[in-house]
């Protein structure tokens, strides 16, 4: 008989006086606490699982940042303003087409991955230590085109902004009337840009639940999003919990830039070290080695803040099931049928 520890004890009669215990109205103020609680027993199983998937993440961060980003900012035709318009559409299709797809993906199996065990965990399911679902990578590609549709519902109106803004400078170049036109298109994008800026955080919030539906409903990308937009929407009996939806996003924001100076001043102090200075400076594309070694911080804290994100939103969304459906009441109900089968 293997030995058991004293939490593993006190799990298993955790697990047998009331494994539903946290399936239950939720306070705003308990999800952040408790979001801390699931990720720390949790830890283990989801980190193993989603360093990989976040490596992609770290990869098109890293492609952005490095050859994007300069392409954008910088221009070799500072003369011709058509020529910049269009290395810009360049440079942002190789965003949307290169970068955007291994961000999706690595972003996608790691929410797919932490929804998942967060969501089990919750149902009482399992506890700490245990593995993960075997059909991971099933739903993290489900959740693909639902991260790619919340991209586009979220930024589409900035992109098409964007580029109407880049496209005025195009026009301007043209003589006599055009300059009206472009004006106007100028003006069009310049509201677009704010519209789309300001848009962003109620439009975040009413997708927030999205992932959750997806992991937990077996539903399509488009069903998911109608889902999270009804139980995030003001109810006459229940208010939208779009001020916890902010709380959460606040934490997480706090927890990763505090990971992210935390591990860039451990990083500075490392590659400070004479030696470690000497290798950067005289390795073999040593640049390129710099440039990785000082996306390190930012890859560390969104893998160690990304989980922590996925619990608290898994929490929500079993709340707003018990607050709006009964979802409790409804899995009482099959306990007490299944208990009767046995």
């Amino acid at each position: 008989m293997p030995f058991k520890t004293p939490l593993d004890l006190f799990l298993a009669r955790m697990e047998a006086k009331d494994k539903r215990r946290l399936l239950r109205p939720i306070q705003p103020k308990e999800i952040v606490d408790m979001s801390f609680r699931i990720y720390q027993n949790l830890a283990i199983p989801i980190l193993r699982q989603t360093a990989l998937p976040m490596v992609f993440c770290y990869a098109a961060l890293a492609f952005f940042f490095s050859f994007v980003l300069p392409g954008i900012l910088t221009t070799n035709q500072p003369n011709n303003t058509t020529a910049q318009v269009v290395e810009v559409i360049i440079m942002v299709g190789v965003a949307l087409f290169v970068a955007l797809p291994l961000l999706v993906y690595g972003l996608g199996s790691s929410i797919a991955l932490t929804t998942q065990l967060a969501s089990r965990y919750i149902m009482g399911e399992i506890f700490s230590g245990e593995p993960a679902i075997s059909h991971t990578h099933e739903i993290g590609f489900k959740t693909l085109p639902l991260l790619g549709r919340m991209f586009f519902q979220t930024c589409g109106l900035l992109l098409v902004s964007a580029l109407l803004l880049f496209a005025s400078g195009a026009v301007n170049n043209m003589a006599g009337q055009e300059l009206a036109v472009a004006a106007a298109v100028a003006l069009l994008a310049i509201v677009g840009v704010v519209v789309g800026l300001i848009a962003i955080p109620f439009v975040l919030s009413k997708l927030c639940l999205a992932p959750s539906v997806l992991a937990n409903e077996g539903v399509s990308a488009k069903e998911a999003v109608k889902r999270s937009t009804f139980l995030m929407k003001s109810h006459p009996w229940q208010p939208a919990p779009g001020s916890t939806v902010i709380n959460s996003w606040f934490v997480c924001l706090l927890v990763f830039l505090i990971l992210w100076g935390a591990l860039s001043a451990i990083f500075g102090i490392v590659a400070a070290l004479p030696t470690v200075a000497e290798f950067l400076t005289r390795a073999p594309a040593s640049s390129g080695i710099l440039g990785l070694v000082q996306g390190l911080p930012v890859y560390l804290a969104l893998w160690l803040t990304t989980p922590l994100y996925c619990c608290s939103m898994s929490i929500l969304y079993f709340d707003r099931r018990v607050r709006l459906e009964a979802f409790d009441i409804s899995v009482l109900r099959k306990d007490v049928l299944d208990a009767k089968r046995r």
